[in-house]
């Protein structure tokens, strides 16, 4: 993969994180320029919880899943990455968002994986999310919000 496209693809799951972060009524805006030779595939398995509680979005496993389901509609949206997810993929253990089975995800350049910790109130949510290069099974960026 160009060195180009995986800070492209750092910056997009970067600014969806956010995304996801912000307040519903708020809006973010997102523009990703430049050439690219093929569409990327990107794996989005649904970010598991932490412990299973109640949130204001539904059980905090439906809120993994609803954010990888945004993270993974705005990559393709982005007209720039082809990604998988969350459905149809494996649903991973909260250990392994940070030790990802790399074998597992050969058929993928890359893979956006994250968690959702909680313990039940709104404001105390935290959504991590972290990007790995799936050839050279290594991670390259992460954030938290």
């Amino acid at each position: 993969m160009k060195p180009t496209l995986l800070r492209r693809l750092q910056l997009a799951t970067a600014a969806l994180l956010a995304f996801t972060a912000l307040p519903a009524h708020a809006q973010l805006s997102v523009d990703v320029t430049g050439e690219i030779d093929s569409n990327v595939k990107v794996a989005v398995p649904p970010m598991p919880a932490q412990q299973e509680v109640a949130t204001p979005a539904g059980s905090a496993t439906e809120l993994g899943r609803k954010i990888a389901e945004v993270i993974a509609s705005d990559l393709k949206g982005s007209g720039l990455f082809d990604p998988s997810g969350p459905g149809g993929l494996p649903v991973i253990p909260f250990a392994e968002v940070t030790f990802p089975q790399f074998d597992k995800w050969g058929a993928y350049q890359a893979l956006v994986q994250g968690f959702v910790r909680t313990s039940g109130g709104e404001a105390d949510i935290t959504v991590g999310c972290y990007l790995y290069d799936v050839a050279l099974k290594q991670e390259l960026t992460r954030q938290a919000m």
